[in-house]
């Protein structure tokens, strides 16, 4: 009976550090994650940040068919932005050939 009384409270003993120990562990991953960022990624509450940004103006008024650069991201002078739903300057085009403007 005693030696089942002794095995119970090391098999409670036992359980008990690794609980504590997975606690502690979470909390350690939690503090880490919250303020330890590996890398080259600036991390702030409080911040401004100053970038160029241009205001891109059409030529042309239509639907967007396709975009082909990311939010914020770079891009350089001639580069495609966004491609243009063609069907209804074909339309236009077509009656400008028949002879369908009065």
């Amino acid at each position: 009976m005693k030696e089942n009384k002794k095995m119970s409270r090391k098999i409670r003993k036992i359980v008990y550090n690794t609980i504590v120990i997975c606690l502690l562990a979470g909390a350690l991953e939690y503090v880490c994650s919250r303020f330890v960022h590996p890398g080259r990624v600036e991390y702030t509450d409080n911040a401004q940040v100053r970038r160029h940004i241009t205001p891109v103006n059409t030529r042309v008024s239509g639907f967007i068919k396709e975009i082909r650069f990311e939010e914020y991201g770079a891009v350089r002078k001639g580069d495609t932005l966004v491609t243009i739903e063609d069907s209804e300057f074909k339309l236009h085009l077509a009656q400008a050939d028949n002879g369908g403007y009065r």
